[in-house]
């Protein structure tokens, strides 16, 4: 059986350029919002996510909160948020959809390498399972 997600190791093999202020924007959202992120309700953590994607995306996205999983639709132009899980690298991945299309090694790489550089702590508190990174 194929899948059509990459592995871990293709995803840690090559370290993705980014753009612009990418990472600037990241950590600048970081220090304003990091400190409070495990004492705030999903519904404020989706409100501070949506102008992290905002900031990322030049204000040129929609997005949707009430959904039960992210997802991008290209023909539409938005960003679907899962409302009941907020997550950054979630939302990373689908950014990267919006900004680099639907290859979905792409989206891996550019979400979970921007977490690992901008995240360090977080990210080594996470374990892979197939292509993802979830909590220990």
């Amino acid at each position: 059986m194929t899948t059509i997600y990459p592995t871990k190791e293709e995803i840690l093999e090559t370290q993705p350029k980014f753009s612009g202020d990418t990472i600037k924007i990241i950590l600048e959202w970081k220090a304003k919002h990091i400190k409070t992120w495990n004492q705030i309700s999903s519904k404020k953590k989706l409100a501070k996510l949506y102008g992290l994607i905002m900031r990322l995306t030049d204000n040129k996205v929609h997005i949707k909160t009430k959904s039960r999983a992210y997802y991008y639709n290209p023909t539409t132009k938005t960003i679907y948020c899962n409302t009941s899980n907020p997550s950054i690298i979630s939302t990373l991945h689908e950014v990267s959809h919006f900004l680099n299309g639907v290859d979905e090694l792409m989206a891996c790489r550019w979400s979970i390498w921007l977490f690992k550089i901008c995240f360090p702590v977080s990210y080594n508190k996470l374990k892979w399972e197939n292509h993802l990174l979830i909590k220990k």
